[in-house]
């Protein structure tokens, strides 16, 4: 069973969405421009670099384990050393976790980035799944074949400007390995969870995030 995982955007639970300033105190624009930007780090590959992370809890958000964070590039989560603790236990896409401060009134807060790198196409069973195009706000348009990995990227080539595809039920091969996150860049927004960690997150009161039914993936 797999659930999509999602930061929280509760108002009652972490006051106010993001959580995080759009820039720590003393800090300007120019430190978006550094080589070790949290602006460079990407879902395709993990860096060759020490990113700089650094983030400033608003006056009005609420100290959760995991945090909205913005202006980041990669997908993943900000999270607490209790979370990290927990989701180094089970099994993750291609990962990594950055350190991190997470500056809360006069103190600094060691916290993580988990970093995640989007999973291969060639999991994919194209036979058993289902695509469409749509506008990038995912509006479907029409319904299109998919024949495989390579089939999937060169028709995304040839796409009119504002157009991608996106899956509307996914299916994996044999071969794919049971994982408790992950996610399908491009051709899907969210990061699926499974029942296994999300119960951990449970039973450890880890707060800050959000889960959601989904029926899109299946094995």
């Amino acid at each position: 069973m797999y659930y999509f995982l999602s930061v929280s955007t509760k108002e009652d639970e972490i006051g106010c969405y993001h959580q995080t300033t759009g820039l720590p105190e003393g800090y300007t624009s120019k430190w978006y421009d550094e080589p070790n930007s949290m602006t460079n780090l990407t879902d395709s590959s993990l860096p060759d670099f020490v990113p700089d992370l650094i983030w400033e809890l608003k006056d009005d958000a609420i100290l959760t384990d995991i945090i909205s964070a913005g202006n980041i590039t990669a997908t993943g989560f900000l999270m607490s050393e209790k979370a990290k603790a927990i989701f180094e236990r089970f099994n993750l896409i291609e990962h990594k976790f950055h350190k991190a401060s997470l500056i809360v009134k006069d103190q600094t807060l060691a916290y993580y980035y988990l970093q995640l790198v989007n999973m291969d196409f060639t999991e994919i069973n194209f036979n058993k799944s289902s695509f469409c195009i749509g506008n990038v706000f995912r509006m479907k348009e029409n319904d299109i074949n998919i024949l495989s990995s390579h089939d999937l990227i060169e028709k995304q080539k040839k796409l009119e400007l504002g157009h991608i595809i996106y899956a509307e039920k996914l299916s994996v091969n044999e071969t794919f390995k049971a994982l408790d996150l992950f996610f399908f860049s491009i051709i899907h927004d969210d990061i699926f969870v499974s029942q296994n960690l999300l119960n951990e997150l449970i039973e450890n009161n880890i707060t800050g995030y959000d889960v959601t039914i989904q029926n899109i993936f299946e094995i």
